[in-house]
């Protein structure tokens, strides 16, 4: 059985947030600002509106914050998962406590799809981080790597989800939208490739009674469900059952791959990321060798459809609300 590639980090870039910008004449008792994401002004005679925007701007400089760490070493991973936290509870102890905003980028609904645009940033730094700490190949690692691709799918689907409803679908920018689809289509193909190189390269006699229990029952727990029929203990003993559904895992990530890159070519600011376009291109062939590899002239079944992964990860998103206490200050609105 010929080996997996080396496990491959994909690194796609972020989404940091402009903040709200001051200008320099406003009315008096006014507070003036420009909306984050259409640069249209909005003003309101309220204290509680330059508060909220004061408040928007500190989860706007954590994004940037999150986006600029370096993510090729688990300290910068660390650091980024961090401020995308804290901007997710800036944004979400936006929502809870702050009514009526004159903009949309305040607007609750809005706000709802940053607290999950920076749960889904978390939830994919986890993930890099995963994959630069497992430097093995085991059957058990590499389907927990699929399990996290899984969960990054899923969570960027919710927030492709929330971009699309009526209110949101003509605020935020197209390519927003396209960078979340793509990330979803991405991260799901992903966990397809992870999941038939754990099949294709699994061993049942070189790993021990012990590890081969693990291994079983791990497996039990990947699938959202199985086609009747047949036993996953059955396709874990057998080599050739589990090079088909191996082959099944990867022609399902070849799709997905060639979604992720329709979509990406749809969108001409996507296109102008040769980053993306990078991990893209250099994922999907991955997978289209991979696939070649298991590929047979006697072949004929290629009905058979790969089961949907269980979505899991190690470390759920904590949201950090922003800590008032902490620092003992004076109110910089009071003789306001």
């Amino acid at each position: 059985m010929s080996q997996a590639h080396p496990l491959y980090i994909s690194r796609t870039p972020p989404f940091p947030i402009c903040d709200r910008h001051h200008v320099k004449f406003v009315p008096p008792n006014s507070s003036l600002r420009y909306d984050s994401l259409t640069g249209v002004p909005s003003s309101q005679r309220a204290l509680a509106f330059e508060k909220g925007s004061v408040l928007f701007n500190i989860g706007a400089l954590f994004t940037q914050i999150g986006a600029r760490q370096d993510r090729s070493a688990t300290a910068g991973i660390d650091k980024a998962i961090d401020a995308f936290q804290r901007a997710a509870g800036a944004f979400k102890y936006l929502k809870e406590n702050f009514s009526n905003a004159p903009s949309l980028d305040m607007s609750a609904p809005s706000l709802s799809m940053l607290v999950r645009l920076m749960v889904a940033q978390v939830q994919e730094c986890v993930f890099e981080r995963i994959t630069i700490t497992t430097q093995d190949t085991k059957f058990t690692s590499q389907l927990q790597l699929a399990q996290e691709a899984a969960q990054v799918s899923d969570v960027y689907s919710l927030v492709h989800q929330t971009m699309t409803q009526p209110l949101m679908k003509d605020y935020v920018p197209f390519s927003w939208a396209s960078m979340v689809q793509v990330k979803s289509e991405h991260f799901r193909a992903l966990s397809h490739y992870y999941a038939a190189a754990a099949l294709c390269d699994h061993t049942s006699s070189s790993d021990g009674e012990e590890c081969e229990e693990e291994a079983e029952k791990t497996f039990l727990r990947f699938y959202v469900n199985i086609a009747s029929g047949q036993t996953l203990s059955e396709i874990l003993q057998d080599p050739e059952k589990r090079r088909k559904l191996g082959k099944a895992h990867l022609r399902r990530a070849v799709m997905r791959h060639e979604e992720a890159m329709r979509v990406h070519s749809l969108c001409k600011i996507l296109r102008k990321m040769d980053i993306l376009q990078d991990v893209l291109c250099q994922t999907h062939k991955h997978s289209l060798e991979k696939y070649l590899e298991l590929d047979r002239e006697d072949d004929f079944d290629e009905t058979a459809e790969a089961p949907e992964i269980q979505a899991h990860t190690q470390q759920k998103p904590d949201i950090s609300p922003p800590s008032f206490s902490a620092v003992q200050v004076t109110d910089i609105f009071q003789r306001l």
